[in-house]
């Protein structure tokens, strides 16, 4: 198949799932929340402006830096993957975090949480969370 096209704009069928989705609400909201990301994801590579970005990420993210301890840091452009903290929001820095290297399944981990983050949340419960600190900047 190296040489034809992939025609992502004609529906994929998959009877199992649309069956199930029928009759189970959280399925059904599931499948509709990825149709509305793969939706997202095509519109965004149609757009002329794809090509820059990705490089952009990519550049943002090859940038190395350092952090401490009670350091304020906060996303890189194009680097939130989770939804907290909120972009432009400082995170705490707590510590390293020593995760792990394979998966569950011991397929290697293709991008490592390696630093504990701390966030306050809306109930201003002080809450930490390991992520990889490749995607992440010095707060401004």
């Amino acid at each position: 198949m190296p040489d034809e096209q992939l025609d992502d704009s004609a529906p994929v069928e998959h009877a199992d799932s649309d069956a199930a989705a029928q009759s189970d609400p959280i399925l059904r909201y599931t499948l509709g929340l990825r149709e509305d990301e793969d939706r997202k994801y095509s519109d965004y590579v149609r757009q002329g402006s794809y090509a820059i970005d990705i490089q952009a990420a990519y550049n943002e993210f090859d940038k190395q830096h350092s952090f401490e301890p009670g350091q304020l840091v906060q996303w890189k452009p194009f680097m939130k993957n989770r939804r907290f903290p909120a972009y432009g929001a400082p995170a705490i820095v707590v510590g390293p975090f020593l995760g792990r290297e394979t998966d569950g399944d011991g397929d290697p981990v293709v991008e490592r949480d390696d630093i504990a983050l701390g966030i306050l949340d809306g109930e201003q419960s002080f809450r930490i969370f390991p992520f990889p600190q490749q995607r992440f900047t010095t707060w401004e």
